[in-house]
């Protein structure tokens, strides 16, 4: 993902399944297995990120948007995620 950003491809935001999602063995059948939280973790960090689904971002906004953040606010977001190891690099 962070390459096709880097490269100047602008990315849509999606509610529910997404392109990171395709990777996740938690995966089955276009559903998320894990508890149903997984979707209101992800409503919660849109609506920190001040983004909705249907927005198109670009890498400069994803930037715009990180360097606002300490490491704390990513251990918060991240801490009870399954990629949290990549997340906090």
């Amino acid at each position: 993902m962070v390459k096709r950003l880097r490269r100047g491809e602008k990315i849509k935001i999606v509610k529910g399944k997404d392109d990171i999602c395709s990777f996740c063995s938690y995966l089955n059948n276009s559903e998320c297995t894990l508890d149903k939280k997984v979707y209101e973790k992800d409503e919660g960090v849109l609506k920190l990120f001040n983004l909705n689904p249907g927005d198109i971002v670009s890498w400069e906004r994803v930037v715009e948007i990180f360097k606002g953040f300490s490491k704390e606010d990513f251990f918060n977001i991240c801490k009870d995620r399954l990629w949290k190891d990549i997340c906090l690099k």
